[in-house]
């Protein structure tokens, strides 16, 4: 008897059917004029085309992608840790496409997924539109305490926490004194930190031994990671995770874009600094 080849032909099939690639005219005019002035300051400078006008093309590709994605994956997250999580449209920094897709900082999911079952709360400095706030708060049913410097990201991720009926869970303030972050550096307490540089100072004005008891996940920018290894070797385990391509089994709609085009859908506008994950040993 052969063999049912039924699921086989499911998968090449999805992954042979090409999105088509749309984008509104208004977006497209828009984009198109920002490339042309970037493109228009290159030549008048005498420069050679350099990394700002790939960027800005790269953008425009990303914006592309993102429409004709969210045409075919609706308004969830797709895959991954957070899987089933409605998104905004709305954006507070990060790329939203690789938030729809679920790919977004992929290196960080098997981590997470590990500790945070374990943890008692969450406090994710850098909390921009709530990606962490309300996926963790939806995903593991624990309380997360978010902080972010800008009030309209605040809004925008109690707003997500809302429509996750998440928001009992969710509490958002703003900018994290050091004060406070030793106050909430409890046993049980699990940090996500990501706050574009500013982690140097914010750890600098504590004492370790203050920190001791909680545990940190903390994306490191230019060299801050050798001074945050320094800061925390005396009181914590220390691992380092860094960037990784994404997998395509795991995000199976990525097999239906062109090689370029998946890594572009991926691109998170990521240098390749580490993040440092910092294990309490007060366990």
């Amino acid at each position: 008897m052969p063999p049912d080849t039924t699921a086989l032909r499911a998968e090449l099939e999805a992954a042979l059917h090409f999105l088509p690639l749309s984008i509104p005219k208004p977006v497209l005019r828009a984009v198109n004029a920002a490339l042309l002035a970037e493109a228009r300051t290159l030549i008048d400078d005498s420069l050679v085309p350099n990394s700002s006008l790939f960027a800005h093309v790269l953008s425009f590709r990303h914006e592309v992608l993102h429409h004709s994605l969210r045409n075919v994956l609706g308004d969830r997250v797709a895959y991954g840790l957070f899987q089933g999580m409605i998104l905004s449209h709305e954006s507070a920094g990060s790329h939203a496409l690789p938030r729809l897709i679920g790919s977004y900082e992929h290196e960080l999911q098997a981590p997470l997924a590990a500790r945070v079952p374990a943890c008692e709360r969450v406090v994710d400095l850098g909390a921009a539109e709530g990606w962490y706030v309300v996926g963790l708060a939806r995903r593991f049913g624990k309380p997360v305490l978010g902080f972010d410097v800008s009030a309209e990201a605040r809004e925008i991720a109690l707003r997500g926490a809302r429509a996750n009926g998440v928001e009992g869970l969710v509490s958002l303030e703003g900018e994290c004194a050091p004060e406070r972050l030793t106050a909430l550096a409890r046993p049980g307490t699990l940090f996500i930190v990501d706050i574009e540089g500013a982690e140097t100072a914010l750890f600098g004005a504590t004492e370790p031994a203050a920190l001791a008891a909680a545990d940190f996940v903390v994306e490191t920018h230019g060299r801050s990671a050798l001074g945050l290894v320094e800061h925390f070797a005396a009181t914590h385990d220390i691992e380092v995770v860094w960037p990784e391509t994404r997998p395509i089994a795991a995000y199976p709609v990525l097999r239906r874009l062109q090689e370029i085009d998946r890594a572009v859908a991926q691109w998170e506008g990521r240098g390749v600094e580490p993040w440092l994950i910092f294990t309490s040993r007060e366990r």
